[in-house]
């Protein structure tokens, strides 16, 4: 396609040339040269030839342009689903791993039968404490994976990891909740934020 794209260029170059001469053709009689009279007919197939001709060439490079600009999205998707998207994907495993040993630890506190004071403390320096680092820390590592396609973390992205928060220190301050439910709640998440930065690929190439 690009290449009979090319042919049509250069004849359409011949071609206006070839009009250019016809109307600055001469002959020559008896040892004189007699300039032609230029008809309308052979000026207006100069200008149409012309205006064709700027045409071809304004879409010839208009669609060398469009090329690059695919190849660069194309390049940047590719980069996107193969890499950025798998360590994403690792790294939101591992955070929900992180909430399970999180919540283990909380669930055997609990077993000692914490006063509410007790249990406060307990929450404020160890359970929220290592919950909010490693909800943190998995934000961070997407948001630098983002960036390597010249990527934000995306407002959509932040409001899940806000979510999970919410449902995590929701449920632990309660001394009388049962832990055992919030896990699920927590995993389920997942498909969520999976979602989330699976439409943010689609914006990449739309």
């Amino acid at each position: 396609m690009r290449k009979m794209k090319k042919k049509i260029l250069i004849i359409n170059i011949i071609i206006f040339f070839i009009c250019v001469g016809q109307v600055n053709a001469t002959n020559e009689i008896c040892d004189k040269i007699i300039i032609d009279t230029t008809s309308w007919t052979d000026v207006i197939v100069m200008i149409i030839s012309f205006v064709n001709l700027l045409f071809i060439v304004g879409f010839y490079f208009n669609d060398q342009k469009n090329r690059k600009n695919d190849q660069k999205i194309n390049y940047k998707f590719f980069w996107y689903k193969d890499y950025v998207l798998k360590d994403a994907t690792k790294i939101i495993e591992e955070h929900i791993k992180n909430c399970k040993e999180i919540i283990d630890d909380c669930k055997q506190y609990k077993l000692s039968k914490p006063s509410i004071q007790e249990y406060s403390t307990y929450l404020t320096n160890t359970t929220i404490l290592k919950f909010n680092e490693s909800n943190n820390n998995t934000k961070k590592r997407i948001a630098e994976l983002l960036k390597t396609i010249d990527g934000d973390i995306s407002n959509e992205i932040i409001e899940e990891f806000r979510n999970i928060q919410d449902i995590f220190t929701e449920t632990v301050q309660n001394i009388t909740e049962n832990l055992d439910k919030l896990y699920g709640e927590i995993s389920e998440k997942k498909p969520e934020l999976m979602n989330t930065l699976y439409k943010y690929g689609l914006d990449i190439i739309n």
